[in-house]
């Protein structure tokens, strides 16, 4: 799904005061959302939005709708509410929730901490010892590059470890439903599953 395919609004990363005003919420309102137990310095609708960050920290909340949520440096959280949300961590740490819905969300660079929630989701964490965990419904989970853990939870799930010695919990208590594969490569990657899961690429 392209990048600008639904029709948004576009929020830039501002001060609470700004946002506030665009939002036609006062901004001690805004600042009552949170995102992992912080207060958010940028917050959505109950619309579709396009929510940018800024270079440094930002606690970005997309509330309802189907959002598109960018960011570009800094150590940020980012949830995305409920909806089918687009989430990018970009440059540094971040933390991602994906929340209600079916949801696509990428870390990107450094090492990221990212929960799908409920819903069937795509997650990548590309680049960074990523931790990856999909929660309800049925996920793709991949943690491309570096040494991932990546658990998938409940539901039929997808695992790929690709590059870097990971770690795959498949385990739900549901046999034959999960698909886990550490990658191609020398490393050694740790797979745990239930019986009759589907496992490649470990020992």
């Amino acid at each position: 799904m392209g990048p600008f395919n639904r029709g948004t609004r576009r929020v830039l990363g501002a001060s609470l005061a700004v946002l506030g005003s665009f939002l036609a919420i006062p901004a001690a309102a805004a600042s009552q959302h949170t995102c992992f137990g912080k207060p958010a310095t940028i917050v959505g609708t109950e619309g579709d939005d396009t929510l940018d960050g800024t270079l440094g920290d930002d606690v970005i909340v997309g509330l309802g709708g189907n959002d598109f949520i960018f960011d570009t440096g800094g150590r940020d959280l980012l949830c995305g509410g409920e909806g089918n949300d687009d989430i990018f961590g970009g440059l540094g740490p971040d933390m991602i929730s994906g929340g209600a819905g079916q949801d696509d969300l990428y870390g990107e660079s450094g090492p990221d901490t990212i929960l799908g929630g409920g819903g069937d989701d795509y997650i990548s964490g590309w680049e960074g010892r990523d931790t990856i965990h999909g929660g309800a419904g049925d996920d793709y989970l991949t943690g491309w590059k570096h040494d991932d853990r990546i658990s998938g939870g409940p539901g039929s799930d997808d695992l790929r470890g690709q590059q870097g010695a990971d770690q795959l919990d498949g385990v739900d208590g549901v046999e034959g439903n999960d698909i886990l594969d550490g990658g191609i490569g020398s490393e050694t990657d740790v797979c745990e599953a239930d019986p009759e899961d589907t496992v490649n690429n470990c020992p």
